[in-house]
């Protein structure tokens, strides 16, 4: 297959692009202290599902209306207006902050000098889940308080991963 995939498989090591230096796609290097990176597209596809069943539910409703199926559409409108914006995310790392931009929400930003812990949740997708401290009113990090920021599963999430841990390992040196 000549480093190809076929069918719906993931890659499973680095592509040549990496090799070389170049990072294509949508989790593109910026600039030498600036990242960004976009959510899965399997996983955009289905954090929208919500978005299709409720249509089919309009559908529904409209053809043969009923108390509950306008019961249902509600409830499948909400989950949609809570997952949607987690699908189409996108994470920016630039000068030393994290950014996790989602739409109809507002950006959440981690002062990666507050950075505490990365874990990497194991349910599919292997999102990743930061504890940092919180920034207090004179800019610096706030020791004595703890938050966590869950990612949505990222393209070249292990480029993120790597800065983070960096982040995290410079902090312990300090």
């Amino acid at each position: 297959m000549n480093g190809e995939m076929g069918g719906l498989g993931q890659e499973t090591g680095p592509s040549e692009a990496t090799f070389r230096g170049e990072m294509g796609g949508l989790g593109q290097e910026t600039g030498p202290s600036e990242a960004k990176f976009r959510v899965q597209p399997g996983f955009q596809f289905f954090y929208t599902l919500p978005v299709l069943l409720a249509a089919a539910v309009l559908v529904d409703a409209l053809l043969a209306p009923a108390a509950d199926k306008w019961l249902l559409l509600l409830l499948t409108l909400v989950i949609a207006a809570i997952s949607v914006p987690r699908g189409w995310s996108k994470v920016a790392v630039k000068d030393g902050r994290l950014a996790l931009y989602s739409p109809l929400r507002r950006p959440r930003t981690v002062d990666l000098r507050g950075l505490v812990g990365l874990e990497i949740s194991p349910r599919l997708g292997r999102a990743l889940v930061l504890r940092y401290c919180p920034v207090d009113e004179q800019g610096r990090p706030d020791l004595a308080s703890e938050a966590v920021l869950g990612l949505p599963p990222l393209q070249d999430q292990t480029v993120l991963e790597e800065r983070l841990q960096a982040a995290i390992d410079e902090r312990a040196i300090r």
